[in-house]
């Protein structure tokens, strides 16, 4: 027999309204217009006062439909201030973090533009050497600042970070330091929270010392960013980074202590759950109102006052319940991976989990209990299953077995943090309580380090398709608790649809030939895609861009050709190694490390030696075969290029030839050397970012090109490129994304992502 809900007429009613409302939200935000989501409305509104019975409860559906197109229309283009400098005022609402070099980054709320209220948050960047004393979570600010919108997604595939902050409630970049000047305190919900997060977090790793420290203040008070982002990445790569969030795990274990806390103090029902809603609300306050917290504090306090009342309710509305008033104050956060996350989980644990419990053995009190733990986690693994493949492209081939052992460790770990929290003040047992605790972290953390540095441990997949999602549903509907099917048909449709799932993961044979620029700001990164042929030409001073485009393909590397050996050509090679994709065959331009070197760049060469299967050594005149072309060497020349001198100087150039077209690739090459690689092409990749000092008009009237792509980000090499070009169409990767050549019998055609 499988476990069934309570009868009731309302029983589906929140689940569609919830499908509907994230239905509607998801069209509004790929409509182009409000209007037809408003028109919606005003039919639908009618509908609802004439129609009776099925039809009414289908009209109320369509408008919770239309609402949600609204609602998502509205999130997608939110009013922006005119771009450019404005005097801003804001509190700091998160941790002041350092970024790449000097850049630092933080959240302002409670903004004013001119003068003039600005209800969303703000993204503050900035430069500087040093931070200015008082720069932190809960100050008020002054200053002049670049406004700008913040933009989208420049990769196929890439990292949306305009969704991101939208997700926060952050609608506009600001950008700069100048006139800077702290403002008195003042009270705010945000900044208070800010500030107490932080000053808690500071005296956790005080008293837990910083590394431990940052494991507390991530599990406690979603601090997340404080830790190193190796170990997150750890976590998560082993199935079990949802310990490291501010979860329903997390609310569960604070609300039950709270609990029998007033149930031994003997507090009567109706103002212990007065207590539980204020401990509640100040906890999502204090974690900035994450998802999952809201989420788990929602469905706690509905349960409880069901109890209360006495009407328990089946999980599943009180679920829809806080999804549905989550996305109504904040549509944006259905894009969010957080969000679906969160909610797969719960849908694993509520609906798949009492089957499959019901399908183990378990005898004994302890079969019981291992049945139970077991039951559960695999419930959850199998609810993320699509979120985790469409958004990592990896299945945790442990996470059953870690997420039974490491649920249990941190339930113990977490009440230690907690003890620690409350006693951190008091001398003598915060030291040695902290201590303690500390300890215990970095055991934990020691095992998971050294378990995710095991390949085996994760497989990884291609990103998750539209048959990966079809073979998900049939999983889901198989081992749903819900649903009023036989043993034998369970079985053979959770059969079906897992090789269903395992088909749809097959990496599919590559039919074609690309050039994809990718867009890396004031950097370079191409992948060129012949067949089953794969080059990287250059991979960025941040590879993530580059790891993300070939861990969605499950794509190795054939051939890295670095053209020279500056960081914003190498760098990326190092999270090409962190990602773990394997790197065959590497291409160098003879006596590359032979140039004028920083000590990083030849750091990550020595790392790219060692990962490599192969080290070639190139000159001009090599020649490599490709399945519809080749990749001919034109610069540097043995014996041309004195050791010493500027990396950019021999640069590797080559001429990339697919199906008669070619694309002259010129790397970094000055003007000094690059009439050595000066060949008619098709198509050219400007050189050294549009500088000045290369693409001259002798070069040009040489190459004559056709159409010209330039990866950068500087508006004025744009400008001035494009006036040495005159005619030829030019493709910029800071103006138009990515930028992909397609290659086939016909010719070449063009295309652009967009941001």
């Amino acid at each position: 027999m499988t476990s069934r809900a309570p009868h009731s007429r309302y029983r589906y009613a929140l689940p569609a309204a919830c499908l509907c409302l994230m239905a509607g939200i998801l069209a509004g935000t790929m409509s182009p217009s409000w209007a037809g989501g408003a028109v919606g409305l005003c039919l639908c509104l009618p509908a609802l006062l004439l129609l009776r019975g099925k039809w009414r409860a289908a009209a109320l559906l369509a408008l919770t439909l239309c609402a949600g197109s609204l609602l998502g229309w509205h999130a997608e283009h939110p009013a922006l201030p005119e771009e450019g400098m404005h005097l801003v005022t804001g509190i700091i609402a998160d941790e002041v973090l350092p970024g790449n070099r000097t850049q630092y980054r933080t959240t302002l709320r409670h903004l004013t533009i001119d003068g003039a209220p600005y209800a969303q948050g703000g993204y503050w960047t900035f430069y500087t050497d040093e931070l200015p004393q008082g720069l932190e979570p809960g100050a008020a600010v002054r200053l002049q600042a670049r406004v700008y919108a913040p933009q989208g997604a420049a990769n196929p595939g890439g990292y949306d970070f305009r969704a991101y902050l939208l997700q926060r409630g952050v609608t506009v970049g600001l950008y700069g330091l100048q006139d800077l000047e702290l403002l008195p305190p003042r009270l705010s919900l945000w900044g208070t929270a800010a500030s107490i997060r932080h000053r808690l977090s500071a005296r956790l790793m005080a008293v837990m010392g910083e590394e431990a420290g940052s494991y507390a203040a991530a599990m406690l008070l979603g601090s997340r960013a404080l830790m190193p982002e190796e170990d997150r990445e750890a976590f998560r790569q082993l199935g079990i980074g949802h310990i490291l969030s501010v979860s329903g795990f997390h609310v569960g274990v604070l609300a039950g202590a709270l609990m029998l806390l007033l149930r031994l103090c003997r507090v009567r029902p109706k103002l212990r759950f007065a207590c539980l809603t204020a401990a509640l609300a100040a906890y999502a306050v204090l974690t900035g109102m994450n998802a999952p917290v809201t989420r788990a504090s929602l469905m706690y306090l509905m349960a409880e006052w069901g109890r209360l009342k006495g009407r328990e309710r089946h999980p599943l509305p009180l679920m829809c319940f806080s999804a549905m008033l989550i996305l109504l104050f904040s549509p944006a956060q259905l894009g969010s991976v957080s969000f679906q996350l969160t909610y797969c989980a719960m849908l694993g644990l509520t609906l798949i989990a009492p089957t499959l419990r019901q399908s183990l053995p378990g005898r004994t009190a302890a079969g019981r209990f291992l049945r139970d733990r077991a039951a559960a986690a695999l419930g959850v693994q199998l609810g993320i299953l699509l979120p985790q493949l469409y958004w990592y492209q990896e299945v945790p081939l442990a996470g059953l077995a870690l997420n039974v052992l490491v649920l249990s460790l941190a339930n113990v770990l977490l009440g230690g943090y907690w003890l620690v929290l409350l006693v951190m003040y008091l001398p003598g047992a915060g030291s040695w309580l902290g201590a303690l605790a500390g300890r215990a972290t970095l055991l934990l953390r020691q095992a998971v380090q050294y378990l995710a540095g095991r390949a085996w441990f994760t497989l990884w997949t291609p990103q998750a398709t539209l048959l990966t999602a079809l073979g998900c549903a049939g999983l889901f509907l198989s081992l749903c608790c819900l649903t009023d099917i036989k043993k034998a048909r369970r079985a053979v449709l959770s059969l079906l649809s897992a090789l269903v799932v395992g088909l749809s993961l097959v990496p599919p044979a590559h039919r074609g030939t690309e050039y994809i620029q990718l867009s890396v700001g004031n950097a370079d990164c191409a992948v060129l895609w012949d067949e089953d042929r794969v080059w990287v030409i250059d991979a960025g001073e941040d590879g993530r861009a580059l790891a993300t485009y070939l861990r969605q393909r499950r794509l190795s590397v054939d051939t890295l050709a670095v053209t020279h050996l500056h960081m914003d050509h190498l760098g990326g090679v190092r999270d090409l190694i962190s990602s773990g994709i394997p790197i065959r065959r590497l291409l160098l331009p003879v006596d590359a490390e032979r140039a004028l070197l920083d000590a990083d760049a030849m750091e990550v060469y020595r790392q790219a030696l060692a990962c490599a299967q192969e080290t070639v050594r190139v000159s001009r005149g090599d020649v490599f075969p490709l399945p519809h072309g080749s990749v001919t060497v034109l610069w540097p020349e043995k014996g041309r290029v004195r050791p010493g001198q500027d990396a950019n100087n021999m640069s590797m150039a080559c001429l990339i030839e697919e199906y008669g077209a070619t694309l002259l690739a010129t790397g970094d090459l000055t003007g000094a050397f690059e009439r050595y690689a000066a060949v008619p092409a098709d198509l050219l990749k400007v050189a050294h970012h549009g500088s000045s000092s290369s693409t001259t008009d002798a070069f040009l009237r040489i190459v004559q090109p056709e159409a010209a792509i330039l990866s950068g980000n500087d508006d004025q090499r744009l400008q001035a490129v494009q006036a040495r070009l005159g005619s030829c169409r030019l493709f910029a990767t800071q103006r138009d994304g990515a930028v992909t050549v397609a290659f086939g019998p016909e010719g070449y055609t063009i295309s652009i992502h967009g941001r």
